[in-house]
């Protein structure tokens, strides 16, 4: 499929899941459905996939590979959500996607990734380090199934990384939530936008300054919330993690978001 003359995204939801409310902004009470956002970039020099949301084999009932996990969590997905599907109805195919950027290597971001077989997988580092140490994948729940497939299609990053060498798109490093969380900056359009990833869940947590429960290392997730708050003094947009608020007023596929 021909390359667009100029940069175009498109966001999707792969799913929902409901959880306590608390995890996500700690004293809150009762249970919050938050969406599973991913975003396909459409950048003339190449497609790139913002996370990749649930595995299709939780859309086909099977939780099992969740572990832990689903105790807690209760996943809506069906087969026409998962990320393969959601790209079809905008014409492009498993092929057509160049590039995945995950921001982080849990079940609900990295997920979808085998349905993208032969995408080039962009992720930090040390989050790779992480997600294949022991101690780590049982300290944040990572399951090395979602992502081991991918050793082979592997671009490393560290720190700061411009996807197609020209500003539009650009991995931030926020980590906290996960060893090395990334965060993807977009320049296009006449505006800057920031995929926060999960280094802030909920707008919630930006204005409070409070990370989520579900955190490696508070510290650090909270010196994230603090430049995710400067970038937007600096007038960039952020879309949050997974805000149920925000999503509902977002222009999701088959539109385009931007």
């Amino acid at each position: 499929m021909s390359r667009p003359s100029q940069m175009r995204l498109h966001a999707f939801s792969t799913g929902t899941i409901t959880l306590p409310f608390g995890s996500f902004l700690p004293g809150s009470k009762g249970k919050i459905t938050v969406p599973v956002p991913c975003y396909l970039i459409d950048h003339p020099k190449g497609r790139a996939m913002v996370d990749t949301g649930i595995h299709p084999e939780i859309a086909g009932g099977s939780v099992a590979r969740l572990g832990e996990v689903a105790r807690y969590f209760t996943i809506n997905i069906t087969p026409s959500e998962v990320v393969d599907a959601q790209i079809a109805r905008i014409g492009f195919g498993p092929a057509d996607v160049d590039l995945i950027i995950n921001t982080h290597l849990h079940y609900d971001h990295c997920g979808g990734n085998i349905c993208l077989p032969d995408a080039r997988v962009i992720v930090q580092r040390r989050e790779w380090q992480a997600a294949n140490d022991p101690l780590e994948i049982a300290a944040n729940n990572y399951n090395p199934d979602d992502y081991a497939h991918c050793s082979d299609h592997l671009h490393l990053v560290e720190g700061e990384h411009d996807v197609f060498g020209d500003g539009s798109v650009v991995c931030l490093p926020t980590y906290g939530h996960t060893p090395g969380h990334q965060s993807v900056r977009i320049a296009m359009a006449g505006r800057r936008i920031l995929l926060c990833g999960d280094a802030c869940y909920l707008r919630e947590n930006l204005e409070r300054l409070t990370p989520s429960m579900v955190c490696r290392d508070k510290d650090a997730a909270r010196a994230a919330l603090r430049r995710l708050m400067d970038y937007r003094e600096q007038g960039i947009e952020l879309i949050y993690g997974h805000d149920p608020v925000q999503w509902e007023a977002l222009r999701a596929a088959p539109d385009m978001f931007v």
